[in-house]
């Protein structure tokens, strides 16, 4: 560990599992935790956690830039907001975050065998630094094996920096300490974009690795510093310093997002028709647009024909840049579900941003985007013995995790097995397939139970079960048309209604949503306990489910907090 006062404590870096379990089994209390670098996979990060006494392992995935997830759940920028989400909910895992095991952070201080220059770059005296610079001080290391410019690097200190780089002396630029940690690596722990300019255009290696086995990419990102990710990111995809510049003004351009990411993040920022970004695909090689149109998220491929400089997408015209083709798809769809209306502009988030910050995650008009546009806009039609090989992939799946349609289509294969009638009608349950449990809440209309359904093939899926009072289910074909209105609803933030029991009452089977409504959440939580990004992710949820029955003429009597409804 570097000990940076921005460090995370719960990171112990390059800790093994065996040492990871045997410091844990000190501290047996649930919720006891470290992150550790993953040896299997560079680039991700281990949970190791305790629960019921044993320590288990998570995988926690680098989805693109900052974005990581554990396993195929949510996604957070960084990994400061992914353990504050979890402390609050467990969301999946056996129980929520508690206390993490700190690291302990080697001694480091100005005075630790420093030289002149030395104490002048820490404590960001550049007069000093200019005075002391050019001897043989320029690259001697302390007794952490820090350069001086390791020193200006590790403080923040962009104009002590600059002179050191630009002194008398020659200083080495990818000098290691201790811990091989250069001053590339400080730079964008600290997320200072300006520094990581002047440290790579003098040569800083952006491939170097600590002994935990970190690039300076992979220390900005588990630190969430977008900005600094998104410039090292581009320089090691063998980009220039002026093409990653260039892409840094493109505000819809995410970098390197896997598939998962993208939907995620279009997801956050609202599903709006015609909202879009563009990512980089390392498998392909090519730019990917992502949009969004009907509750659905499509992919295309921006390929490159390198012989006339043209950027284009299936059969669409070719485009001397990615801005222009943005322009172009913002007038006519040509082939796209829409137009494109909307970006998701490139999260701002960095050293002292929080999520909840409105200029972290916001969307902006292609209007502006347009007009600053450095080349002018010029369209052809791209040659098609020039074009790059293979077929255009465009795919449409839903915009929630994968998990949420996988889970629909379990229903659906329940409800298929089950049915007494054809699949257009209602399905209808046996009761002798319903083994209720205990009441889960009641209301005006009846109780709510929680319960399992056995279904023909041995699958038991849990359910909830509604009861109707006699006086209140009024007319029976009635109830039976908004039963089959509701039971062609398909959508992952929309309770699916799995069918109806006529014998010997009648009842209404329903998918069991586990933890409750969001009035009994938080009745038995403090609702201070819940992150803003989890209020923001709530919101947007319930916002896609109305905007789904909006869409689908699905008449509504307002949104309920009833504790049947979850």
């Amino acid at each position: 560990m570097a000990g940076l006062s921005c460090e995370q404590s719960f990171f112990h870096g390059s800790l093994g599992r065996s040492r990871a379990e045997a410091l844990m089994t000190s501290s047996p209390d649930d919720g006891t935790f470290i992150i550790r670098t993953s040896t299997s996979t560079p680039g991700n990060y281990v949970l190791s956690l305790v629960a019921q006494r044993n320590v288990l392992h998570f995988q926690i995935r680098n989805q693109g830039e900052c974005w990581f997830s554990i396993d195929d759940g949510p996604l957070f920028e960084g990994l400061d907001d992914l353990i504050e989400h979890y402390s609050h909910l467990p969301d999946g895992l056996p129980c929520v975050l508690g206390k993490h095991l700190p690291v302990r952070p080697p001694r480091h201080g100005l005075k630790e065998k420093n030289t002149k220059l030395h104490d002048a770059a820490a404590s960001g005296n550049a007069g000093a630094v200019s005075k002391y610079s050019g001897g043989k001080d320029t690259n001697a290391k302390n007794a952490l094996g820090r350069t001086p410019l390791h020193e200006s690097c590790r403080c923040d200190h962009i104009e002590c920096t600059r002179r050191l780089l630009s002194g008398r002396g020659t200083p080495d630029v990818n000098a290691a300490d201790s811990f091989g940690w250069t001053p590339l690596h400080f730079a964008a722990a600290n997320g200072n974009a300006k520094m990581i300019r002047e440290l790579i255009q003098r040569g800083g290696d952006v491939r170097a690795i600590t002994i935990d086995a970190e690039t300076p990419r992979q220390v900005a990102a588990r630190l969430g510093n977008s900005e600094a990710c998104r410039i090292l990111s581009d320089i090691e995809d063998g980009h220039s310093m002026e093409r990653a510049a260039a892409l840094l003004e493109l505000v819809w351009y995410h970098g390197k997002l896997t598939r998962t990411a993208a939907e995620n993040i279009i997801s956050i920022y609202g599903l709006e028709d015609g909202l879009f970004l563009v990512r980089f695909s390392p498998s392909s090689g090519n730019f990917i647009l992502t949009t969004c149109f009907d509750q659905a998220m499509f992919h295309f491929q921006i390929q490159f024909n390198s012989r006339d400089s043209l950027y284009f997408i299936d059969d669409g015209p070719g485009c001397h840049s990615l801005a222009d083709l943005v322009h172009y798809y913002s007038t006519k769809a040509d082939g796209l579900p829409c137009v494109l209306r909307k970006y998701c502009k490139r999260s701002q988030k960095g050293p002292g941003l929080t999520q909840d910050s409105m200029s972290v995650y916001a969307t902006g008009s292609l209007d502006s985007a347009a007009s600053s546009a450095q080349e002018p806009v010029h369209y052809e039609a791209p040659r098609t013995h020039a074009r790059a090989s293979g077929q255009q992939q465009q795919a449409r799946v839903g915009a929630h995790d994968a998990k949420d349609y996988n889970h629909m289509h379990d229903l659906d294969r329940a409800l298929s097995q089950q049915a007494q009638v054809s699949r257009d009608a209602i399905n209808i349950i046996q009761y002798s397939a319903l083994h209720l449990g205990s009441e889960l809440g009641a209301g005006e209309f009846g109780a709510v139970y929680g319960g399992t359904w056995m279904c023909k093939d041995g699958r038991q899926v849990k359910v909830a079960v509604k009861t109707i009072k006699p006086e209140r289910m009024g007319s029976k074909d009635d109830f039976l048309r908004e039963a089959q209105l509701m039971s062609t609803l398909k959508h992952p933030n929309i309770v699916q209604l799995l069918g109806i029991v006529e014998q010997p009452n009648l009842m209404i089977v329903q998918e069991l949503v586990p933890n409750g409504s969001l009035e009994s959440y938080f009745q038995k939580h403090k609702r201070d306990s819940v992150s803003d990004f989890q209020r923001v992710l709530w919101g947007s949820q319930i916002a896609n489910g109305m905007a789904y029955l909006e869409k689908v003429k699905c008449p509504q009597r307002g949104l309920t907090r009833s504790p049947g409804c979850g």
